[in-house]
């Protein structure tokens, strides 16, 4: 039986709204889990098919380019990484790493069809403005106006959000999809871990 009520933490939400800090905190306290991101299995894979490429291409200019086909193949990657549990995930289309039925639909692989995970679902925002204020340093960002910033941030979530209608059919700022929404301007990172442990010990 889990020590815990959920086998996996899946961590969604709008551009910049603090989720790489939650995972943090997340991997501090539980202690023998791993993480794993979407994001980090596009870019093992853009290194290794452009190896003489030194400088790091940010995920955001690239990553919506991918055609369906990888899409979903990286989607699958992470399931099947997520189906070992003791996995904490960073992934925009989070409910695929609850239910199989989503990749079945787009594969007809039968192995998905009808897998159910206990994967906690997490959708973490914050303010515009505050997200374009902490993303302001980022080397893909840099000399950009706040404006600016915020523009492509939003242009950003507006094509997420469409790939994931197009290609999936999620709509992944539907708040109803998640068991724990994150507002990490109005709580403190103690204050987000707390609210994530409280959940995993079935409080």
């Amino acid at each position: 039986m889990s020590e815990y009520k959920y086998e996996n933490i899946i961590i969604s939400g709008i551009p910049a709204s603090g989720k790489s800090l939650l995972v943090k905190g997340l991997l501090e306290n539980l202690v023998g889990w791993e993480f794993h991101s979407i994001g980090d299995l596009v870019k093992a894979r853009h290194r290794k098919i452009y190896p003489d490429i030194k400088t790091e291409v940010p995920l955001s200019i690239w990553w919506s380019s991918l055609s369906e086909e990888e899409q979903i193949k990286f989607n699958e990657d992470l399931f099947e990484k997520v189906e070992s549990g003791k996995i904490i995930a960073d992934t925009r289309y989070a409910t695929i790493c609850k239910d199989g039925n989503i990749l079945y639909q787009k594969t007809r692989n039968l192995k998905y069809k009808d897998v159910k995970l206990n994967s906690l679902l997490i959708f973490t925002e914050a303010p515009l403005d505050v997200r374009a204020e902490r993303v302001r340093e980022r080397p893909d960002y840099f000399g950009k106006t706040i404006d600016e910033i915020k523009e492509e941030l939003e242009r950003r979530e507006l094509k997420e959000h469409k790939i994931g209608l197009e290609i999936f059919g999620i709509d992944y700022k539907n708040k109803k999809e998640y068991d724990l929404i994150i507002n990490s301007f109005g709580m403190t990172p103690e204050e987000e871990i707390s609210s994530v442990m409280k959940m995993m010990n079935g409080k």
